[in-house]
């Protein structure tokens, strides 16, 4: 099993009537050996590399789209379930079926993990000058985050981003109910998803309901 692409200079050329297939010219599927079934992909901010995760799999696959070509990282140990690029590309964010996560510095490919969570990362997203990492977990209301700072090399004027050890729980997201216009409405809850505005003032969050299915959103606002 793998993935396909698709070449969006094609698509907008198409009519909106017109049917997409699949083995056609504009269309690249990409597949190794072992790597399956394929449940997380993300591009790099610069769109030149592709990675792409398995929970089956202990190898998370870095793509070189031009070049229809993977590189395996070994020591993704686990599986991966979801992953998330940092604006800033520095960064690769890397979640495990456990309750283990991974950063991965892209400049040389080493990574720092974070263990002991109390459950599985359900759900992450960066700041936009990706100096911070925020994620929600399995089974719990609330949302923890982590700094990143840059440490610079004069030398060659490159740098790498090292986390904080420890997360920082910095929401709670306890369910609350309320009456307004005689209908009963509930916030709150396990995050789904979340997604943080491009100027980092706001964070938009999907709860899930008992069945882990979405239930209702919110918009947390910050401004210092």
């Amino acid at each position: 099993m793998g993935g396909i692409f698709y070449r969006l200079d094609a698509i907008q050329q198409m009519n909106i009537v017109d049917t997409y297939m699949l083995g056609g010219s504009s269309v690249r599927h990409l597949s190794y050996p072992g790597h399956s079934p394929v449940t997380t992909v993300s591009w790099s901010p610069s769109g030149q590399l592709l990675v792409s995760g398995s929970p089956a799999d202990s190898n998370l696959m870095v793509w070189d789209v031009a070049l229809e070509s993977a590189t395996p990282l070994y020591r993704a140990g686990g599986g991966v379930t979801l992953t998330a690029w940092s604006p800033d590309e520095r960064n690769l964010f890397a979640a495990t079926p456990s309750s283990l996560f991974r950063v991965w510095e892209t400049q040389t490919w080493t990574c720092e993990k974070w263990s002991n969570l109390a459950g599985s990362c359900q759900a992450a997203c960066w700041s936009p000058d990706g100096k911070v990492l925020v994620f929600a977990v399995a089974n719990e209301p609330a949302l923890y985050s982590l700094q990143f700072q840059n440490i610079g090399d004069g030398q060659n004027n490159t740098s790498a981003a090292k986390g904080a050890r420890l997360a920082v729980r910095c929401a709670d997201l306890t369910t609350h109910s309320w009456e307004l216009d005689e209908e009963s409405v509930t916030i709150g809850g396990c995050v789904r998803s979340m997604a943080w505005d491009p100027f980092g003032e706001r964070l938009a969050v999907i709860f899930q309901d008992e069945e882990k299915q979405a239930r209702n959103s919110s918009l947390c606002s910050r401004r210092d």
